[in-house]
């Protein structure tokens, strides 16, 4: 007999939701889920949000929220893409001594508290995340409460897309789940650069911007370099204007 846990959708935990893009993702990825709340406290991002979802996310100090509002959604993943400012050269990369990172510290305290911890994570942040005490704090406290984490650098260039942005993603199951403990992962620790991809797929090519374009617009080979320069021609004269 099929498994609550495969028929029924996944309930989903959207934090720093922002205009939606972990909820666009997962639409995307055709995962059978339903994301039962968002949340993010900019006022401008709800409005998008709600205009692309029809569903104002939660706007409010996330630090307010305790064990027992968590438990109530019942969620089976959560995904938390939280600020990633205290990371950053930019930003000093104060990690968890940056009062920007204290929402997210104070998420994970409540884990050990949950009664109904969710069954998968997903964290996104920018690179240096994985060297920061924040992220010494997420995996150690996610360890100790029957999770086991895999971590990845990926960049759009290993999925074929000439844009190099890499970023921080990490996984995590709960093998104290039925969901979790079926799955069987073993830990894979973060590897730096962006030239693999540990465990899943391994390495991908990197296509040239002349490759995108022809796979995507199906130009002619005597048409791209055109194609290219008109592109750079017109987004010249808009920025003069």
């Amino acid at each position: 007999m099929e498994s609550e846990v495969s028929r029924n959708p996944w309930r989903v935990l959207e934090f720093y939701s922002g205009i939606g893009g972990l909820r666009y993702s997962l639409l995307k990825a055709a995962v059978n889920a339903t994301v039962v709340e968002a949340f993010d406290i900019n006022d401008v991002a709800n409005d998008v949000y709600q205009h692309n979802f029809g569903h104002r996310p939660f706007q409010g100090n996330i630090q307010t929220l305790n064990a027992a509002d968590l438990d109530s959604y019942n969620a089976d993943a959560w995904l938390l893409s939280p600020p990633c400012q205290p990371y950053t050269r930019q930003g000093l990369q104060k990690g968890s001594s940056d009062a920007r990172a204290s929402s997210f510290l104070k998420i994970l305290e409540l884990v050990p508290q949950l009664l109904q911890p969710p069954s998968y994570l997903f964290v996104e942040n920018v690179v240096g995340f994985e060297t920061s005490d924040t992220h010494a704090i997420l995996v150690d406290i996610l360890e100790k409460n029957n999770f086991v984490t895999q971590e990845f650098i990926l960049s759009p260039l290993q999925f074929g897309l000439p844009y190099s942005r890499p970023r921080y993603y990490c996984l995590d199951l709960n093998g104290a789940t039925e969901a979790g403990s079926s799955m069987g992962w073993e830990r894979q620790k973060c590897k730096p650069g962006t030239q693999s991809l540990p465990l899943f797929c391994g390495p991908f090519g990197k296509k040239g911007m002349q490759e995108f374009l022809k796979a995507k617009l199906n130009l002619r080979d005597e048409l791209l370099s055109l194609y290219v320069s008109l592109k750079h021609f017109l987004v010249a004269v808009f920025a003069m204007q």
